[in-house]
């Protein structure tokens, strides 16, 4: 399995780094020899729907950091699902053993015209520092949008510096829709992030894992960075 590239804020999308597609055109047998040959190649089609977007599924993880706040990045319309992770976070939360879930902590960037043409690194930056105000937030992280990829806005550069201004992780996630034919990236671009800047490399470890395995449920698992379940006892291996 190839090795994740830490060192770099963007995540690759599951079609490089795991050669996925989301159609095939054949019978269940060519499907198995394409697969153990590394040759599955998507199926091209005119028409699509129902495709979702990635910066749902980045959401989906990154929200669940209690004492996080969440900014996207792009039009107001984009955050539409975010608010939707959150009101059904707080409906679920008791299956999930949450006695007291808090609210969700998700601001929008609302760029418009201005901001398309000119750039929104500065209405970004401002949003970060007003979120904190807001907040005092003990990470902050600041998805990306399809319009704010188009633009080329540094999101990175913007991230790096309100971290060192705020002293706080500021963390920058990749999840362009565009970005994927595959909605699940989004997970992958969400947990690239906390990794990233969050996790801390393990002191010691493990002389023998095979029986220890890692158990990653899609927005089922509530992370504290401070507090009576810290981000740290989740081990990564």
């Amino acid at each position: 399995m190839k090795k994740i590239n830490l060192d770099i804020p963007e995540v690759a999308v599951r079609e490089i780094r795991l050669g996925s597609i989301t159609g095939f055109q054949g019978d269940a047998q060519s499907l198995v020899h394409c697969s153990n040959n590394g040759k599955l190649c998507d199926k091209k089609r005119s028409f699509s729907q129902c495709l979702d977007c990635s910066i749902s599924k980045a959401v989906c993880m990154v929200a669940l950091i209690q004492d996080a706040a969440v900014i996207c990045h792009g039009p107001v319309g984009c955050a539409s699902c975010l608010h939707e992770f959150a009101f059904t976070y707080r409906v679920n939360a008791p299956l999930r053993g949450v006695a007291h879930p808090t609210q969700r902590k998700i601001f929008s960037t609302n760029i418009a015209e201005e901001e398309t043409v000119y750039g929104g690194t500065q209405k970004l930056a401002d949003a970060i520092r007003e979120v904190y105000t807001r907040t005092h937030a003990h990470v902050i992280f600041v998805l990306s949008t399809c319009a704010t990829g188009i633009i080329g806005d540094d999101v990175e550069s913007v991230a790096d510096e309100a971290e060192k201004e705020l002293n706080v992780p500021v963390i920058a996630i990749f999840c362009e829709g565009f970005r994927s034919k595959v909605w699940t990236s989004g997970f992958d671009a969400g947990y690239h992030g906390i990794v990233r800047k969050l996790i801390k490399p393990a002191v010691n470890h493990k002389k023998n894992v095979a029986n220890v395995v890692n158990v990653i449920n899609l927005g089922g698992v509530t992370f504290f960075l401070n507090g009576l379940q810290p981000l740290a006892r989740y081990q990564i291996i």
